[in-house]
């Protein structure tokens, strides 16, 4: 998982549901150190908090760069689930699918939001830039 502040809310319940034998890791994006929360989650699951240090929100990389330079586990399935800024989203989506290879059934990457946009002008412009694929992945496997 990867998300910045807006992401957080979501981040924790899902953690919070992840069956005990979970592993993987959730990449974090907050303000400073001071943000940080201790969240419910499996023994195996890392919390790696990323902080910004008085960059402001949605100017850097450091969700990509996380998740880019993270360790891929040989041979098992992997799934994604992304929430945050929507270059750092579709940037991580775009890594994601194209260079690990992860089918769009195992990948979720949605913008929370976009840095010079209102919410409202966000979402109908973009979609908040859902990832078609996803959607018609999930579509086929309801059909079938």
């Amino acid at each position: 998982m990867a998300g910045d502040h807006s992401g957080l809310p979501s981040i924790a319940a899902i953690l919070e549901r992840l069956p005990a034998e979970a592993k993987g890791a959730a990449f974090i994006e907050l303000p400073d150190a001071g943000e940080e929360l201790d969240l419910a989650r499996p023994a195996d699951v890392r919390l790696v908090y990323l902080h910004r240090n008085g960059a402001s929100a949605g100017t850097t990389t450091l969700l990509q760069d996380a998740v880019t330079a993270m360790d891929w586990p040989d041979g098992q399935r992997v799934a994604a689930w992304i929430a945050a800024e929507s270059t750092a989203a579709r940037a991580l989506r775009a890594e994601l699918k194209e260079v690990r290879r992860l089918p769009p059934r195992d990948l979720v990457a949605v913008g929370y939001w976009k840095r010079g946009f209102s919410e409202t002008d966000y979402g109908a412009a973009h979609d908040h830039d859902r990832d078609a694929d996803y959607h018609r992945a999930a579509e086929q496997e309801e059909a079938a």
